[in-house]
């Protein structure tokens, strides 16, 4: 008798659930996500992609940036120019289109999430012209006829220096495998980032934090970073601001040497409507002493929590810890073969070959280099002093690799931010209820697995529970009552 129920038995969960989880499966297709990185000198479109599939919150998605297009005019110095800023934006809009149209033959762009994340050049507009930017870019964006991508309120952020650091860290640490919590070990490592504006140090300290801490959750597991950023303390903001000290310390003389500078390259610089010009010397000494009043320390009272690093900023020790840089911290260096093979800084040796460029005339540099030249002098002597009495590395460290690649993919804090915004969709989609019925006298458990996403309704419940009770009547199972059992948890 008990065979001839069986099948019955079967074949009515299989109707009545299986339906549930067909409903709810997954096709199996590219997921989008599109980036717009406002930086203080261009905007850049950046596509990434990943695989859809339903995952557990725990999973971290594999993501490629797919495209990357740079347009040579930065948004935030379209503030209050609403057409102008249209143009650009539509602009930036049509080139993530052309790219995903020609990737995939079906899209729907509603599906596909738009992000506009500005960084350090937005940082230095006022209040009122921060808000003017922010508001314009919605209006615009949040226009359907204009932009055919998912876009909401928060989908645009002026990002703090600090969370670009923790971006920067997330996204280092993924592609080193971090994060892969199924693989072999991997240990975490420091972020040392710079653009034209800003510079960024994030890093798991061995210290206790006192300062700075940022708490990060990866896969409902959480990190403890310290992150700083100094705002003007960028590649394009500290050559402003030698400029500026020469010009404050030599008050209205036309000539003025700039010991940053290579011998006899003069440039011509206006500061309230007199022309100066600036005549490179190449005193590597004098400019170490602009420089080192920059990123000076504090000492003794006025730097609390100590150690400091600029200012009275507190930095835990950077020992023991090995750090990625990338960024501005690539140029220089690269340019000066401070780099040995596997990428790794040799802080030594960017000292000597600093002091052998900015000694140089700029009549023995060629025509095609000569562009730079006289800035890896200054970068050389500002990262090395950044590196060793800001920052505390020690000049015989091995632990700085510089490199803006990891596998082949580009070290990026917008690859964080996506990971990030993946990862949040994820946690939200798999927060719901997982629902289990749970039967011991059958030795089984039919569930919505919420590594599917698939939800079994009180619809699909009920006709369940009375087919199991009526069958395992049918089948002389004793123990009805408590036989099955629903189980709902998060």
């Amino acid at each position: 008798m008990v065979d001839q129920f069986m099948l019955p038995l079967i074949l009515f969960i299989g109707v009545f659930v299986q339906p549930a989880f067909q409903k709810h499966s997954v096709i199996n297709k590219n997921q989008y996500g599109v980036i717009l990185d406002v930086g203080s000198s261009s905007t850049k479109v950046r596509i990434y992609r990943w695989f859809n599939e339903e995952a557990n919150p725990t999973d971290v998605p594999e993501i490629h940036l797919a495209h990357n297009k740079r347009i040579k005019v930065s948004l935030e110095d379209l503030a209050h120019d609403e057409e102008g800023l249209e143009r650009e934006l539509m602009m930036a809009i049509d080139i993530a289109v052309e790219y995903i149209n020609n990737t995939e033959t079906m899209v729907d762009f509603t599906q596909i999430s738009m992000y506009v994340m500005s960084t350090a050049g937005t940082r230095t507009l006022t209040g009122y012209d921060a808000r003017h930017f922010v508001k314009n870019i919605r209006k615009i964006l949040s226009n359907s006829s204009i932009n055919p991508f998912y876009f909401k309120a928060s989908n645009i952020q002026i990002l703090s220096g600090e969370e670009e650091g923790v971006y920067s860290w997330l996204s280092t640490n993924y592609l080193l495998g971090f994060f892969n919590f199924t693989g072999p070990p991997v240990s975490p490592v420091g972020i040392l980032e710079m653009g034209g504006g800003s510079t960024q140090i994030s890093f798991i300290p061995h210290d206790p934090l006192y300062d700075g801490e940022f708490h990060l959750y990866v896969a409902k597991r959480r990190y403890d970073l310290y992150v700083h950023s100094y705002l003007n303390f960028g590649q394009n903001y500290m050559k402003h601001r030698v400029n500026n000290w020469l010009l404050h310390h030599h008050k209205n003389k036309p000539h003025i040497s700039d010991p940053c500078r290579l011998v006899d390259d003069n440039i011509k610089v206006k500061r309230h409507n007199k022309t100066m010009i600036l005549h490179g010397s190449g005193n590597i000494t004098q400019c170490q002493h602009i420089i080192q009043s920059f990123i000076k320390k504090a000492e003794g009272d006025e730097c609390s929590p100590k150690p400091c690093a600029i200012g009275h900023v507190y930095q835990p020790h950077v020992s023991n810890i090995t750090f990625y840089a990338f960024g501005a911290f690539k140029y220089a260096p690269s340019s000066l073969n401070a780099l040995d093979e596997s990428k790794t800084l040799n802080i030594t040796r960017l000292q000597e070959a600093t002091e052998l460029q900015c000694a140089k005339n700029i009549s023995e540099i060629s025509e095609k280099d000569k562009r730079y030249a006289s800035e890896y002098c200054l970068m050389g002597v500002y990262l090395s002093l950044l590196l060793t009495k800001a920052y505390g590395f020690n000049e015989t460290t091995s632990k700085i690799i510089v490199s803006d690649r990891i596998h082949g993919m580009k070290t990026d804090w917008t690859l964080g931010v996506m990971l990030h915004e993946i990862l949040q969709k994820q946690a939200m989609t798999t927060s719901k209820p997982v629902v289990e019925l749970h039967c011991p006298n059958l030795g089984k458990s039919v569930h919505s697995s919420a590594s599917t996403n698939a939800k079994l309704s009180w619809l699909n419940i009920s006709p369940i529970m009375i087919l199991v009770s009526v069958n395992m009547w049918l089948l002389g199972i004793p123990g009805v009552s408590r036989g099955c059992r629903l189980v709902s948890s998060t």
